[in-house]
């Protein structure tokens, strides 16, 4: 459709902000079918989207290929696997049942295996009494008999017993809702090694320091990048953990996550950033009451799969999977697409695309150990397709919550301008009249405008112009409005950046 006024043809106005109806579905089928089969039973079972089943599941899979395994990039270059997920979904939407079904395996993972490692840890223990209540009995007679070399010999020997006694802890796989504080300490009593998944937003109101007035954000910040952590407090062990590996599994309201995203201290830091943000579409309205239950073998083969990699002893030094040639070449492709968007310095995601790449590489780990591969076997192109896939979808999600939930004023800016274009009767305005009718809250000058107005001819919703005032040479800076603007449904939630596609 197109329209011809003051001899300009205008065509409709390309949409200033993605429409959420317009974001992608998660792509379910670069799962392998052992989980992509329990995903879609799920969500059939609890009338949800798909879409929440398979991002709480990509987040269950790296709780498990996040404790033994990395992948190698490229030299000299690792990701580990552990992800940060966040799910966004309206109250009512089942998010609690989703994230309940899932953990569900971790738990009953657990359970099985403390029972398997409870007569070890009961060992464990009595030898370890047993060689504190010897050397207490030693030290008892060194100190009546005095310098008796024998006895300390046998104190060093015995203290030199317990310091190479290899203590056996129950397993602890994930946390719900736990202070910073805590959280590190469970790291360093873990082998480095936790997950936090939580179907409620309160962890962000305890990193923001809701109830202690202190923002607390590092162990979340090395969590995710696996930089050391080091903790010295007064009264208190210190607290060192050389490779933390955090996994965080969260769901949230939208009202959470407009909340968090205005954050600057989250925003600032890079919080964030570390975070695969989805916001599937709803299906209430559409739902029904009764429903299948899912299939006993598609609950075990998910649960298999799972087991299989939670199944992988703890090293010193995780795993390392490697690419083979095609993957590289296709990740390598993926990543020159991913720096033309970071040199868009105005991107208000530059922070979060400059850890895309390696959160793709992790979800094509997470793939790898998901298709039942190990270490032995080199990341394949089709696995790597599949991740960069799974990237794109969240790269979508994420533009929309870093414009739509207020990271980003440029779209309301623009919107802003929009509304009082469309109540002029007059199709050609000048500039500084508009600005006399947007100043005020976001627009203090007419320099502030310009870049909304270069915006703004650029989708299509202008055409700027320079006219010399008559008898002078000075110029006039008018405005031709498109006439179309009001027969479009302007898509006012999500980004604006629209022309690419995600």
């Amino acid at each position: 459709m197109n329209n011809v006024l003051n001899n300009i043809t205008w065509d409709m106005p390309l949409p200033l902000s993605e429409n959420r109806n317009s974001l992608p579905c998660f792509p379910v089928e670069s799962f392998p079918s052992s989980i992509s089969e329990y995903i879609i039973a799920l969500a059939e079972n609890t009338q949800t989207s798909r879409d929440m089943a398979a991002v709480i599941a990509l987040g269950i899979l790296s709780v498990a290929s996040g404790r033994s395994y990395r992948i190698e990039g490229n030299a000299n270059y690792y990701e580990p696997l552990n992800l940060y997920v966040l799910l966004v979904a309206e109250p009512g939407e089942r998010k609690s049942s989703i994230m309940q079904n899932m953990t569900r395996f971790l738990f009953d993972y657990e359970q099985t295996e403390n029972e398997r490692l409870k007569p070890q840890i009961t060992a464990y223990k009595q030898t370890k009494a047993n060689l504190e209540n010897s050397i207490k009995n030693l030290q008892e007679r060194l100190g009546k008999s005095k310098n008796d070399k024998q006895l300390e010999l046998e104190i060093k020997e015995k203290q030199a017993e317990l310091d190479d006694l290899q203590e056996v802890k129950p397993l602890r796989l994930y946390a719900d809702d736990c202070s910073s504080e805590a959280l590190t300490t469970l790291l360093a009593e873990n082998n480095g090694v936790m997950a936090v998944l939580s179907a409620e937003g309160s962890i962000f109101d305890i990193i923001a320091g809701r109830y202690n007035t202190k923002i607390n954000m590092d162990v979340w910040l090395k969590g995710h990048s696996g930089d050391e952590i080091r903790v010295d407090r007064k009264n208190r062990l210190a607290e060192y953990i050389a490779n933390p590996r955090l996994t965080t599994v969260l769901t949230v309201q939208p009202s959470v996550l407009e909340e968090i995203m205005s954050n600057k201290a989250m925003n600032g830091r890079g919080l964030i950033a570390r975070f695969l943000i989805a916001i599937p579409l709803s299906r209430i309205g559409q739902r029904v009451f009764i429903t299948q239950g899912i299939p006993q073998d598609t609950t075990d083969k998910f649960n298999s799969v799972l087991c299989r990699i939670l199944n992988t002893p703890l090293q010193q030094e995780p795993l390392t999977l490697q690419l083979s040639e095609e993957a590289r070449t296709v990740i390598e492709t993926y990543f020159n697409e991913n720096e033309i968007l970071l040199s868009d310095r105005t991107c208000s995601m530059r922070e979060w695309l400059a850890k895309n790449v390696g959160q793709v590489l992790r979800i094509a780990g997470i793939l790898h150990l998901a298709s039942e591969l190990d270490q032995h076997t080199l990341v394949s192109a089709d696995t790597m397709q599949k991740a960069v896939a799974i990237g794109r979808y969240f790269r979508s999600h994420a533009k929309y919550a870093y414009t739509a939930m207020g990271a980003d004023d440029t779209t309301k800016k623009a919107e802003f301008v929009i509304n009082k274009l469309r109540s002029y009767q007059n199709p050609v305005v000048k500039r500084r009249d508009v600005f006399r009718d947007c100043r005020g809250m976001y627009f203090k000058n007419v320099e502030e405008l310009k870049p909304v107005l270069n915006i703004l001819e650029e989708y299509g919703y202008i055409r700027q112009q320079s006219v010399p005032i008559d008898g002078t040479n000075r110029p006039s800076e008018i405005i031709h409005i498109n006439p179309l603007i009001n027969q479009q449904e302007l898509r006012t939630k999500g980004t604006i950046g629209t022309k690419e596609i995600g």
